[in-house]
C-alpha cells in the first residue's frame, strides 16, 4: 500500500517504483527471487504493450472516452456507477437471462446495444459462465476508477462475484499518458507469476 501511494505521488508513475513494489510484493507474499527477475524482465521488453494497446483500441472504436466504463453482457451502463445503481441492472440482466418478467421500473439496460469489444486479455474474476458478464475499462491513474474499485467492486464480488451470479473482467483504458501503459503492462507482468489481481489492487 506505501508503495502503491508512492508510485502515484503527485500523479507520476515510473517501472523504477513498480520494482520497488515487485521487491515488496516479493518479500511477503514470498516468491523467488527468480518471480522477480522475470518481472523486471518483462518490464524491460515491454512485453504486454500490444495488450494494452489492443484493449485501449478497442474501447475507443466503440465510443468509449471516459473511466471508469462499465458493460453489462456488452451493454454499456449509463446510470452513476454505485452499488445500488450496478445491482439493479444485473437483477435486471439475471432476470432476462432466466426469461423471467422485467420489473416496470427498469432500466432498459437489456435494450441498450451490445458492443463489440473482443475477448479480453487479462485474468478474468468469478464464473467464466456466469449469467452476466461485467467488464470494466480503466486506467490505473483515473482517481474515479480507484474509487469505484475500493467502494463498489468489493460489494459485487461478496454479493454476485463470489457467489457464481457475476463474472469481473478489467480491460486496459490507458490513455492518461505513458504512466498509465506502465502502469497497465506492470499489472500483466505480474500475472505471469500469478499475481495479477494482487497487484491490480495494490495499484489502486
Amino acid at each position: 500500500v506505501i508503495a502503491a501511494s508512492i508510485m502515484f505521488s503527485g500523479g507520476k508513475v515510473d517501472l523504477p517504483l513498480f520494482r520497488f513494489l515487485s521487491n515488496m510484493m516479493v518479500k511477503t507474499q514470498p516468491l523467488a527471487e527468480k518471480s522477480a527477475k522475470d518481472f523486471n524482465k518483462c518490464l524491460d521488453e515491454r512485453k504486454y504493450d500490444s495488450l494494452v494497446l489492443l484493449d485501449t483500441n478497442n474501447a475507443q472504436k466503440n465510443g468509449i472516452n471516459s473511466t471508469p466504463t462499465v458493460l453489462l453482457n456488452g451493454k454499456m451502463a449509463k446510470t452513476p456507477l454505485d452499488h445500488a445503481s450496478l445491482k439493479a441492472l444485473i437483477e435486471e440482466e439475471i432476470m432476462a437471462a432466466t426469461a423471467t418478467a422485467l420489473p416496470k421500473n427498469k432500466t432498459k439496460i437489456t435494450e441498450a446495444p451490445i458492443l463489440s469489444v473482443g475477448v479480453g486479455t487479462n485474468l478474468l474474476e468469478g464464473n467464466p459462465n456466469a449469467m452476466v458478464k461485467i467488464v470494466e475499462f480503466g486506467d490505473y491513474q483515473c482517481p474515479y476508477c480507484g474509487m469505484f474499485y475500493r467502494q463498489v467492486v468489493p460489494l459485487l464480488k461478496n454479493e454476485y462475484i463470489n457467489t457464481g451470479k457475476v463474472s469481473f473482467d478489467y480491460r486496459d483504458f490507458s490513455f492518461l499518458g505513458q504512466e498509465s501503459k506502465d502502469a497497465a503492462l506492470a499489472a500483466r507482468c505480474a500475472g505471469d507469476q500469478g499475481k495479477f489481481w494482487l497487484y491490480h489492487d495494490k495499484i489502486y
